[in-house]
Order: structure tokens, then C-alpha cells, then sequence
């Protein structure tokens, strides 16, 4: 009696809905570490998006599916604000609403009251969009392992290429990664298609790694010096060396920006600012031991 009783008012789990006439090739495991690699990088990309945007940017990991890019511009309504730009030597591809796209395309250029409208976009304004959605690119290339290349906002439908660029080894489908943004208010959604056979041949070529490996015993004593990086910013040659005691340096970043924190000039963490029995302190926010593409040249 008591266990009926325990399972009255239970809801059922809830079901993901699939569509069996879309197969999938990425296992969960893959799917889970390609959302990882992902939401890493937003810090970095929010704090690069608000420099060049001059908003607070905040952004979000959405679904993760896959898809067949075979026809799917010819679905999309004008006008278009698409970067097309090679991932893994693969055409890739990133859609952004209209509206938004020119909002943030008035707030790089200085309008006042920047008003989010569906129209076509002028060759100078398609080169700041371009410059706006290459760092999505850059950003989440460099997450994924994926080399990012040939980045560009095209006028015209014809010019945003198809699968079948990449020759050889063309295939239409596609990882799909929704990308929610709140840039100082206004909300929109980035849409990315990424080549799937890469994550793929990835899995196939990467030997995994032990979770939580044991350290050999050799290597106990070892000490590793971790910084935690605030912020940065780029300053002329000239106003470097009149820097003196007592001047402040404006930085990239605000106060509840995650900061980052790297070993041995590697990236391997994200966390917030805090105190600990009135020490400055850390609180680990996202932890990655994929290192590739982390060290700064």
C-alpha cells in the first residue's frame, strides 16, 4: 500500500521526440562532449561579441541536432544573413535572424537606437556582419578541433555554395547548434551547420581518456602555477608607456563575467569571482581537458 501510494502523482519522464526518417550518426556520448567544447567557449565569445557590440552579450547553448543541408536555403525567407566559411575543409555554414542581424549591425556602426527590421544589407554593412559571425566561427572551430577558413556574408542566395564544394568527400549532413543570444536585451537565435563526417573521423582517430586517471606517483610533487585571467585589452604603443602610478585600465570584461583560468599557459577552466574565509577565491564554473587550439601564440 505504501508504494502504490508513493506512485500516485508521479509524472512519467519526459521522451525526447525523434524522427526516425532523420537518422543520426553521433552517438550521446559524442553529442554530450560536442555541448561541452561548446558552452566553453561562450565565455570568451560573450566577452568578444560585447567588445565589438559595445552591449552586454549573454548566450546560450540551444538543441543539438543533425540534419541533411540538401535544399534547406531554398526554404529560407529573404532577406538573408547567412556566413558561409569552410570548417575541416567542409562548407559550414551560420544563419542569423534578419532583424537581429541588422540591429547589431547599427550598434557597430553607432546608431543611437539601433531598430531591429528585416531589410537587405549594404556592402559595408555585410563586411561588420561578416566580422560579427566570424567570431561565432572562430570561437566554436577552435572548441570542436575544426580548422575555420573563408569566412564571408554573401548578397545573393546563389553565392552561399552547397555541400557538394567540398568534392571528394562532399556529404549533406550537418550538426546542427542552435546558438540563443541576448545582445542588451534584444533576443535571437544563431543557427550553425558544421560538417558531420568531422566529428566522426575525430571520434574514429582520438583515443579517449581515462575520467579521472590515477596521477603516477612520480609526478606528485610536481607544481603547476595556475593563473586566472581577469581580462585583457590592447592599448598603443604611446599611451603604454605614459601609463603611471595610479592610472586605470579599463577592461574587456564586467564584474560577473566568468574569468579564465589556465596551467602552464593553457586554457583549462572557466569560474566566477568570489571569497572563501576572506580570501579572493574561484568557484570552477567548466572544466575541459581538451587543449588543442588553447595555447596563445
Amino acid at each position: 500500500m505504501e508504494a502504490l501510494h508513493g506512485a500516485v502523482g508521479r509524472q512519467p519522464a519526459a521522451v525526447e521526440p525523434r524522427d526516425f526518417g532523420r537518422p543520426r550518426r553521433l552517438s550521446g556520448e559524442r553529442r554530450e562532449r560536442v555541448a561541452r567544447a561548446v558552452r566553453t567557449a561562450l565565455p570568451e565569445l560573450e566577452a568578444q561579441l560585447g567588445h565589438l557590440l559595445r552591449r552586454m552579450v549573454r548566450s546560450e547553448l540551444g538543441a543539438i541536432g543533425e540534419l541533411s543541408i540538401d535544399g534547406y536555403f531554398s526554404t529560407l525567407p529573404d532577406p538573408l544573413a547567412v556566413l558561409t566559411f569552410r570548417a575541416g575543409g567542409h562548407p559550414a555554414w551560420i544563419v542569423w535572424e534578419s532583424a537581429a542581424a541588422v540591429a547589431c549591425v547599427e550598434q557597430v556602426l553607432g546608431a543611437p537606437e539601433p531598430k531591429p527590421l528585416e531589410r537587405a544589407l549594404s556592402a559595408m554593412e555585410r563586411s561588420i556582419l561578416e566580422r560579427v559571425l566570424r567570431l561565432t566561427a572562430e570561437r566554436l572551430c577552435a572548441a570542436l578541433g575544426l580548422s575555420n577558413s573563408h569566412n564571408a556574408v554573401p548578397a545573393k542566395r546563389e553565392q552561399l555554395g552547397t555541400w557538394r564544394d567540398a568534392g571528394e568527400r562532399a556529404d549533406p549532413h550537418r550538426v546542427s547548434l542552435e546558438l540563443l543570444l541576448d545582445v542588451g536585451g534584444l533576443k535571437s537565435t544563431q543557427r550553425i551547420y558544421l560538417p558531420t563526417n568531422e566529428f566522426l573521423e575525430a571520434d574514429e582517430t582520438a583515443a579517449p581518456l581515462p575520467r579521472n586517471a590515477p596521477l603516477p606517483g612520480h609526478l606528485d610533487d610536481v607544481r603547476v602555477e595556475i593563473a586566472v585571467q581577469l581580462g585583457h585589452t590592447e592599448l598603443p604603443l604611446a599611451d603604454l608607456l605614459a601609463l603611471e602610478v595610479g592610472d586605470v585600465i579599463p577592461l574587456d570584461t564586467t564584474s560577473n563575467t566568468p574569468v579564465t583560468l589556465r596551467a602552464d599557459d593553457r586554457r583549462f577552466a572557466f569560474g566566477d569571482l568570489g571569497s572563501r574565509r576572506g580570501r579572493l577565491a574561484v568557484r570552477l564554473r567548466e572544466v575541459s581537458t581538451e587543449t588543442k587550439g588553447d595555447r596563445d601564440d
